[in-house]
């Protein structure tokens, strides 16, 4: 975590956009016993995310996983799902929808560079190199020859062309998790959704938002 945000075991996390659980995991490593509700609406990853949870060892009062998305009503949307890039899928077609056309691109890059390489993706992966691969010198030429994939698969994000598959996402509201597990303080929200990061915010209601 960053940017001063802190957790411990004993708090409560709501984790939208789980995708395969990945985040969820990395804090039951870091804090055990901490309690997480995964909020995840494309059944595949959601089945994902459930499975990697079970095989942490991790019982149903520690995690709760939930194959929905988050709305400002209980019912469906339409949805896309790119079984060959998750972070292509979304509500709106390209997932751009809330940001204007001009600055698409830049957008984009900015997030590759804050998580990519401020994030610590690309050194991560330049750490499972082999030890002469990762002299400081050489480790930082590794890293920049790989942003080029990433820029490769944000040109084919922006210009939505790899295959959807589309089906109707069911979807709830925060209010109704809260009240069907009766959680009273909620630590964290982490929204990763794809583009929707605003419309999951404005669909909190008043009474949710006062528990956060």
């Amino acid at each position: 975590l960053r940017h001063g945000i802190t957790v411990d075991a004993t708090s409560m996390v709501l984790d939208v956009g789980a995708n395969i659980g990945l985040f969820t995991l990395s804090l039951l490593k870091q804090y055990p016993g901490i309690r997480v509700h995964c909020i995840e609406p494309v059944p595949v990853l959601y089945e994902a995310c459930r499975q990697n949870v079970e095989k942490a060892g991790k019982t149903p009062g520690d995690v709760v996983c939930h194959n929905v998305g988050l709305g400002d009503h209980e019912g469906s949307v339409p949805f896309r799902y790119n079984p060959q890039g998750s972070a292509t899928s979304g509500m709106f077609e390209n997932n751009t929808v809330l940001i204007p056309r001009d600055k698409r691109l830049t957008s984009w890059l900015a997030a590759v560079l804050d998580d990519g390489v401020v994030g610590g993706v690309l050194p991560r992966a330049v750490g499972v190199l082999p030890p002469v691969l990762r002299a400081p010198v050489v480790g930082t030429l590794v890293a920049i020859a790989l942003a080029p994939v990433w820029i490769v698969a944000g040109i084919f994000h922006l210009a939505g062309q790899l295959p959807a598959r589309k089906f109707d996402a069911k979807i709830t509201t925060l209010d109704r998790i809260v009240k069907d597990h009766q959680i009273e303080k909620i630590d964290l929200v982490k929204i990763d959704v794809e583009g929707a990061e605003l419309l999951v915010m404005k669909s909190i209601s008043k009474e949710a938002f006062s528990r956060i």
